[in-house]
């Protein structure tokens, strides 16, 4: 399987979506810094990155679009400043650990960019 057959990021455009494969971590979108389900090797990584499950709407976040599990909130804090603090939302399957697009300062901008999927308004 080619990268050329790898479907959009879930939650960008189309005509924004930059998807590459990233060797040990898995797809992900350069444009938003989503990282999909990881797999073996590229082929598998493809494969899980182009799965998606149907839409579930369990509490204030929304399921994982690859694997359709639970996801969830997480923050970032760093007492030193060595790494940029906020959140961001990640599956919560060990299986998957898609993470969601950048690390926000906010939670509630963090959970609205998971939520929001393309084509549709967050």
């Amino acid at each position: 399987m080619t990268l050329s057959k790898v479907k959009p990021c879930p939650f960008c455009p189309p005509d924004e979506a930059l998807v590459e494969y990233v060797p040990h971590v898995g797809v992900r979108c350069r444009n938003c810094l989503t990282f999909g389900p990881e797999g073996a090797d590229q082929r598998a990584s493809v494969k899980k990155w182009n799965a998606r499950a149907k839409e579930k709407v369990g509490g204030q976040i929304k399921n994982c679009p690859w694997c359709g599990e639970a996801a969830g909130l997480f923050e970032i804090r760093s007492p030193e400043a060595v790494a940029e603090e906020g959140f961001f939302v990640q599956c919560t399957n060990s299986d998957c650990c898609a993470t969601g697009p950048l690390t926000y300062p906010l939670a509630a901008a963090a959970v609205s960019a998971w939520n929001t999927r393309r084509g549709e308004k967050g």
